[in-house]
């Protein structure tokens, strides 16, 4: 693990225990019974009943956990422990069946082997991927033929842009690079993404730009058949003064359309 990914696990230990906790997320709500699943992924990757599906980057389980409910026999996979030990003890109390593997993506071989019919990655990831080459690699090996890959995240071209209607009115305007660098963006953030109580402690964090090419030509490179790219004029979280379509996304008031989210599905040979 380098030094970036190190910071960044202990910035997202703080975060999982906050998360799990902020009503943001919603875990009363689903240990009620309700899904965190969008309607993008459910229309676009279908069904997935005693599918073996493997969900990189899971956070702690709720989207694994409802493709559980779904009827896929799921792993999720996540960096950190904290965020781990968070996802097994929601399934105990989900009274669902999950199996969660502590591992940074890059170590996942080793402590992971066999084939899944679904590989897939959604919201909020890619950026935290020093080398999506590698990435792509690794998630295509653990693809049986005729499996998926499926991938559902921010649009690599919106993540340069900043919006904030309050801030300085009703414009985009461009905040970063859009090309990939080897050293990533640096931020440091006294709060998370979502409303917690506290300021945290660990508020450095590292990303890293993708753009369109460095992912869609490792799919290509790693032997799998890219059936769609789906591009979308809404967001899946609020980054600024954005308004909420009231079906988990959100839409710029903005004149002027760009994409927010993207979406890619391809076939192992």
């Amino acid at each position: 693990m380098d030094k970036y990914t190190s910071i960044n696990k202990k910035n997202w230990n703080e975060r999982a225990k906050a998360h799990f906790l902020s009503k943001d997320y919603k875990v009363k709500e689903f240990l009620a019974g309700k899904s965190t699943l969008l309607p993008l992924e459910l229309k676009e990757l279908g069904k997935v009943k005693n599918k073996k599906l493997l969900h990189l980057q899971c956070h702690f389980g709720l989207d694994t956990l409802s493709w559980a409910r779904k009827g896929a026999i799921v792993t999720g996979v996540d960096f950190s422990d904290e965020a781990i030990n968070l996802a097994n003890m929601l399934k105990k109390k989900a009274n669902l069946k999950a199996n969660f593997i502590c591992s940074d993506i890059f170590g996942l071989p080793e402590k992971l082997s066999g084939k899944f019919d679904v590989v897939i990655a959604s919201y909020g990831v890619l950026c935290w991927i020093s080398d999506m080459s590698k990435w792509i690699k690794i998630a295509g090996k653990y693809l049986k033929k005729g499996g998926i890959l499926y991938i559902i995240d921010g649009h690599p071209f919106q993540t340069t842009l900043e919006y904030n209607f309050k801030l300085r009115g009703d414009i985009f305007w461009v905040e970063q690079d859009y090309f990939h660098n080897k050293k990533p963006n640096k931020y440091v953030a006294e709060y998370s993404y979502v409303n917690i109580d506290k300021k945290l402690k660990n508020k450095v964090q590292y990303e890293w730009q993708h753009t369109i090419s460095d992912i869609v030509n490792p799919i290509i490179k790693n032997n799998l058949d890219i059936e769609f790219i789906h591009e979308f004029p809404f967001s899946f979280f609020n980054w600024g003064g954005l308004t909420g379509l009231g079906n988990g996304y959100w839409k710029s008031n903005h004149k002027k359309s760009v994409p927010m989210i993207m979406s890619i599905k391809a076939r192992k040979k």
